[in-house]
């Protein structure tokens, strides 16, 4: 299966990409595939004046579609879709679209084809976003957490720069709190410019983590106290909290 035209080359690289990144992941551990996509979100996220989407069609020549938009960008919109879409019900989606296009040429529609018939979901949104429109979230986060209620409260405000090619994004977030007690997710659905989120929790966290398994293509603003960011990088079975623990 190959792209019908350039500009939907992201079906090549991205796919070569991501299988890359899990087959480390199959033969050295988890931790190795995470680490592969935090290198190349920091590397993605770097490219503050990105003006396309990976999808374009106003090319001169055919090598300036080779570029980090259709490589880890690429592999970075299919890690997002087996994030949403479970393991499982994404290699039935990806089998089922390499089988009706077996010896043929595709466009990213007949990807999104592909998972919404297995999937039954629609998914126009996914590549608006994510395909077809410019750049990533950034997400400013601030946490607090009330005693009496034992309720945490995070706060989360998207600032990135908003345009018609860039409208706000919309997408499952998972959160993480640490307590002494317990590990507890929740996952909640990003949607406004600005959005506070409350949890009962049975104690404190330890450690608060944003998108701990890298489901989502952003730049995460946070500022954990000092305790928290000791615990987060003391906790060996977290790499990606332990490597953002050292990036502060």
């Amino acid at each position: 299966v190959t792209c019908k035209d350039w500009s939907h080359i992201w079906l090549n690289e991205g796919f070569a990409t991501f299988y890359d990144w899990l087959w480390q992941g199959a033969l050295h551990g988890r931790n190795e595939t995470l680490y592969a996509l935090h290198q190349a979100a920091k590397g993605i996220l770097s490219n503050t004046n990105e003006t396309r989407g990976i999808v374009w069609r106003k090319f001169a020549e055919a090598n300036e579609m080779f570029n980090y938009l259709a490589y880890p960008k690429g592999a970075w919109v299919l890690n997002m879709l087996r994030q949403e879409l479970g393991a499982d019900l994404y290699r039935a989606c990806i089998t089922a679209y390499l089988k009706k296009h077996q010896y043929g040429s595709v466009t990213s529609d007949d990807l999104r084809a592909a998972i919404e018939t297995v999937s039954g979901r629609n998914f126009d949104r996914f590549f608006d976003q994510w395909v077809h429109g410019v750049g990533a979230p950034v997400l400013d986060a601030s946490y607090s957490w009330d005693e009496k209620t034992h309720l945490a409260k995070l706060t989360l405000k998207q600032t990135q720069k908003i345009s018609e090619e860039s409208p706000l994004f919309q997408f499952p977030l998972t959160l993480r709190f640490v307590t002494k007690s317990e590990r507890i997710e929740r996952t909640v659905q990003v949607r406004e410019k600005a959005e506070d989120f409350y949890f009962p929790l049975k104690e404190a966290p330890e450690s608060v983590r944003i998108d701990p398994e890298l489901g989502v293509l952003a730049k995460i603003v946070f500022k954990p106290s000092r305790p928290m960011l000791f615990h987060q990088l003391a906790d060996q079975s977290d790499i990606i909290g332990q490597l953002r623990a050292l990036d502060e």
